[in-house]
Protein backbone atom coordinates (compact mmCIF):
# COMPACT_ATOMS: atom_id res chain seq x y z
CA UNK A 1 0.00 0.00 0.00
CA UNK A 2 1.13 3.50 -0.89
CA UNK A 3 2.13 5.29 2.00
CA UNK A 4 1.34 8.62 0.52
CA UNK A 5 -0.70 9.88 -2.89
CA UNK A 6 -0.94 12.86 -4.91
CA UNK A 7 -3.85 13.98 -6.07
CA UNK A 8 -3.70 17.14 -8.34
CA UNK A 9 -0.84 18.13 -7.05
CA UNK A 10 -1.78 17.85 -3.54
CA UNK A 11 -0.50 15.05 -1.47
CA UNK A 12 -1.81 13.46 1.40
CA UNK A 13 -1.04 10.33 3.72
CA UNK A 14 -2.23 7.50 3.43
CA UNK A 15 -1.17 5.18 6.08
CA UNK A 16 -3.53 2.33 7.88
CA UNK A 17 -5.38 3.41 10.88
CA UNK A 18 -2.99 1.27 12.89
CA UNK A 19 0.05 2.81 11.76
CA UNK A 20 -1.35 6.60 11.69
CA UNK A 21 -2.38 5.65 15.58
CA UNK A 22 1.30 4.51 16.50
CA UNK A 23 2.99 7.76 14.66
CA UNK A 24 0.38 10.14 16.56
CA UNK A 25 1.35 8.24 19.98
CA UNK A 26 5.20 9.21 19.07
CA UNK A 27 4.59 12.21 18.30
CA UNK A 28 2.80 12.93 21.91
CA UNK A 29 4.82 10.76 23.70
CA UNK A 30 8.21 13.58 22.55
CA UNK A 31 5.67 16.35 23.78
CA UNK A 32 5.75 17.43 20.02
CA UNK A 33 2.75 19.74 19.03
CA UNK A 34 1.04 17.93 16.50
CA UNK A 35 -1.75 18.45 13.57
CA UNK A 36 -4.37 16.53 12.03
CA UNK A 37 -6.78 16.96 9.49
CA UNK A 38 -9.41 15.11 7.93
CA UNK A 39 -9.99 15.62 4.15
CA UNK A 40 -12.57 14.96 1.92
CA UNK A 41 -12.95 15.96 -1.42
CA UNK A 42 -14.65 19.47 -0.42
CA UNK A 43 -11.18 20.50 1.23
CA UNK A 44 -9.07 18.78 -1.78
CA UNK A 45 -10.62 21.04 -4.10
CA UNK A 46 -10.77 24.43 -2.09
CA UNK A 47 -7.06 23.48 -1.85
CA UNK A 48 -6.47 23.49 -5.45
CA UNK A 49 -7.79 27.28 -5.52
CA UNK A 50 -6.67 28.63 -1.91
CA UNK A 51 -3.13 28.83 -1.31
CA UNK A 52 -3.71 28.92 2.68
CA UNK A 53 -5.35 25.75 2.48
CA UNK A 54 -2.98 24.07 0.12
CA UNK A 55 -0.23 25.24 2.46
CA UNK A 56 -1.83 24.36 5.83
CA UNK A 57 -2.57 20.96 4.49
CA UNK A 58 0.64 20.05 3.21
CA UNK A 59 2.35 21.71 6.84
CA UNK A 60 0.06 18.68 8.79
CA UNK A 61 1.94 16.61 10.89
CA UNK A 62 -0.96 13.79 9.02
CA UNK A 63 -3.85 14.33 6.68
CA UNK A 64 -6.46 11.27 7.02
CA UNK A 65 -8.78 10.40 4.19
CA UNK A 66 -12.57 9.72 4.79
CA UNK A 67 -14.01 9.31 1.80
CA UNK A 68 -13.09 6.22 -0.60
CA UNK A 69 -13.77 7.96 -3.94
CA UNK A 70 -10.40 9.62 -3.29
CA UNK A 71 -8.42 6.36 -3.31
CA UNK A 72 -10.60 5.22 -6.15
CA UNK A 73 -9.76 7.74 -8.48
CA UNK A 74 -5.89 6.83 -7.97
CA UNK A 75 -6.08 3.49 -8.02
CA UNK A 76 -4.78 3.13 -4.70
CA UNK A 77 -8.23 1.83 -3.24
CA UNK A 78 -7.98 -1.72 -0.99
CA UNK A 79 -10.27 -3.37 0.93
CA UNK A 80 -8.65 -2.61 4.12
CA UNK A 81 -8.57 0.94 3.65
CA UNK A 82 -12.05 0.83 2.16
CA UNK A 83 -13.23 -0.48 5.28
CA UNK A 84 -11.13 1.97 7.67
CA UNK A 85 -12.47 4.90 5.61
CA UNK A 86 -16.26 3.95 5.33
CA UNK A 87 -16.03 2.85 9.62
CA UNK A 88 -14.58 6.04 10.70
CA UNK A 89 -11.74 3.84 12.41
CA UNK A 90 -9.09 6.58 12.99
CA UNK A 91 -11.81 8.19 14.46
CA UNK A 92 -12.99 6.05 17.09
CA UNK A 93 -9.75 4.55 17.63
CA UNK A 94 -8.11 8.34 18.49
CA UNK A 95 -10.64 8.55 20.44
CA UNK A 96 -10.90 5.58 22.13
CA UNK A 97 -7.41 6.55 22.90
CA UNK A 98 -8.21 9.64 24.69
CA UNK A 99 -10.89 8.00 26.54
CA UNK A 100 -9.23 5.47 28.40
CA UNK A 101 -6.21 8.34 29.02
CA UNK A 102 -9.35 10.72 30.28
CA UNK A 103 -7.52 13.24 28.18
CA UNK A 104 -9.44 16.70 28.41
CA UNK A 105 -10.97 18.43 24.70
CA UNK A 106 -11.67 22.03 23.80
CA UNK A 107 -14.43 22.12 21.29
CA UNK A 108 -14.07 25.03 18.38
CA UNK A 109 -16.79 25.09 15.27
CA UNK A 110 -18.43 27.80 13.84
CA UNK A 111 -21.88 27.70 15.41
CA UNK A 112 -23.20 26.82 18.99
CA UNK A 113 -25.81 24.33 17.15
CA UNK A 114 -22.84 22.65 15.36
CA UNK A 115 -20.96 22.26 18.79
CA UNK A 116 -23.57 21.21 20.62
CA UNK A 117 -23.89 18.00 18.20
CA UNK A 118 -20.23 17.47 18.12
CA UNK A 119 -20.09 17.73 22.31
CA UNK A 120 -23.68 15.48 22.44
CA UNK A 121 -21.98 12.68 20.48
CA UNK A 122 -18.66 12.82 21.87
CA UNK A 123 -19.45 12.24 25.56
CA UNK A 124 -22.19 9.76 24.59
CA UNK A 125 -19.15 7.38 22.67
CA UNK A 126 -16.41 8.08 25.27
CA UNK A 127 -17.74 9.96 28.56
CA UNK A 128 -14.57 9.44 30.02
CA UNK A 129 -13.40 12.68 28.17
CA UNK A 130 -13.27 15.73 29.96
CA UNK A 131 -15.03 18.19 27.65
CA UNK A 132 -13.00 21.69 29.00
CA UNK A 133 -14.26 24.44 27.07
CA UNK A 134 -15.68 25.39 23.70
CA UNK A 135 -15.86 28.89 21.93
CA UNK A 136 -18.28 29.15 18.60
CA UNK A 137 -16.89 31.82 15.99
CA UNK A 138 -20.46 33.27 15.63
CA UNK A 139 -20.17 34.70 18.81
CA UNK A 140 -16.37 36.32 18.51
CA UNK A 141 -17.48 39.00 16.46
CA UNK A 142 -13.83 38.71 14.57
CA UNK A 143 -11.81 38.87 17.53
CA UNK A 144 -10.23 35.15 17.20
CA UNK A 145 -7.83 36.35 19.80
CA UNK A 146 -10.52 35.61 22.81
CA UNK A 147 -10.76 32.06 21.17
CA UNK A 148 -6.45 31.77 21.44
CA UNK A 149 -6.94 32.99 25.42
CA UNK A 150 -9.46 30.85 26.57
CA UNK A 151 -7.64 27.88 24.93
CA UNK A 152 -4.34 28.83 26.52
CA UNK A 153 -5.79 29.56 30.49
CA UNK A 154 -7.30 25.64 29.74
CA UNK A 155 -4.25 23.91 28.20
CA UNK A 156 -6.38 20.92 26.84
CA UNK A 157 -4.96 17.64 25.67
CA UNK A 158 -6.87 18.46 22.12
CA UNK A 159 -8.82 20.77 20.29
CA UNK A 160 -11.10 19.21 17.92
CA UNK A 161 -12.16 21.61 15.13
CA UNK A 162 -15.54 21.50 13.65
CA UNK A 163 -14.97 24.54 11.46
CA UNK A 164 -16.21 23.93 7.99
CA UNK A 165 -13.13 24.66 5.39
CA UNK A 166 -11.19 26.71 4.56
CA UNK A 167 -12.62 28.71 7.86
CA UNK A 168 -10.38 25.84 9.76
CA UNK A 169 -7.30 26.07 7.49
CA UNK A 170 -7.59 29.83 7.55
CA UNK A 171 -8.09 29.56 11.58
CA UNK A 172 -5.34 27.53 12.07
CA UNK A 173 -2.56 28.52 9.51
CA UNK A 174 -2.89 32.35 11.76
CA UNK A 175 -2.47 30.97 14.95
CA UNK A 176 -0.74 27.52 15.15
CA UNK A 177 2.00 29.08 16.75
CA UNK A 178 -0.21 30.82 19.84
CA UNK A 179 -2.04 27.58 21.03
CA UNK A 180 -1.40 25.60 24.38
CA UNK A 181 -2.56 22.15 23.31
CA UNK A 182 -0.64 18.81 22.56
CA UNK A 183 -3.16 17.68 19.75
CA UNK A 184 -4.92 19.39 17.22
CA UNK A 185 -7.94 17.44 15.32
CA UNK A 186 -9.58 19.19 12.48
CA UNK A 187 -12.71 16.60 11.69
CA UNK A 188 -14.16 19.72 9.93
CA UNK A 189 -18.52 20.80 9.54
CA UNK A 190 -21.07 17.70 9.10
CA UNK A 191 -19.62 15.00 10.69
CA UNK A 192 -21.89 15.13 13.76
CA UNK A 193 -24.95 15.30 11.48
CA UNK A 194 -27.84 13.58 12.17
CA UNK A 195 -29.38 10.91 9.41
CA UNK A 196 -31.75 12.73 8.02
CA UNK A 197 -29.40 14.91 6.57
CA UNK A 198 -27.31 11.57 5.01
CA UNK A 199 -29.39 11.86 1.79
CA UNK A 200 -28.21 15.33 0.59
CA UNK A 201 -25.11 14.37 1.56
CA UNK A 202 -25.15 11.23 -0.79
CA UNK A 203 -26.05 13.11 -3.61
CA UNK A 204 -22.99 16.18 -2.78
CA UNK A 205 -20.74 12.77 -2.22
CA UNK A 206 -22.08 11.63 -5.71
CA UNK A 207 -21.02 15.28 -7.36
CA UNK A 208 -17.75 15.62 -6.16
CA UNK A 209 -17.11 12.10 -7.21
CA UNK A 210 -17.56 12.98 -11.01
CA UNK A 211 -15.82 16.25 -10.49
CA UNK A 212 -13.11 15.08 -9.06
CA UNK A 213 -12.47 12.12 -11.95
CA UNK A 214 -13.02 15.39 -14.63
CA UNK A 215 -10.32 17.00 -12.67
CA UNK A 216 -8.04 14.42 -12.20
CA UNK A 217 -7.80 13.76 -15.53
CA UNK A 218 -7.60 17.51 -16.88
CA UNK A 219 -4.66 17.74 -14.73
CA UNK A 220 -3.05 14.78 -16.30
CA UNK A 221 -3.45 16.29 -19.87
CA UNK A 222 -1.88 19.75 -18.76
CA UNK A 223 0.90 18.04 -16.96
CA UNK A 224 1.36 16.13 -20.43
CA UNK A 225 1.17 19.60 -22.56
CA UNK A 226 3.84 21.17 -20.32
CA UNK A 227 6.16 18.10 -20.53
CA UNK A 228 6.12 18.48 -24.76
CA UNK A 229 6.79 22.01 -24.76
Amino acid sequence: MIKEITIAGITLDNYSVKESIIMIEKCLSANFFTTIEEVGMKTLFLATEDNVVKETLEKMDMTIIVETEMLQAMEQLTMQRKHEIEEQEFFFQLMKKMDRGRKSVFLLGETEQEIEKASEFILEEFPHICMVGSRALENCSGAEEGIINDINAITPDMVISVLPSPIQEHFLAAHKGMLSTNLWYGVGSGKFETSKHSFARKVMKWIRSKRLMEYIKGYEKQEERENEK
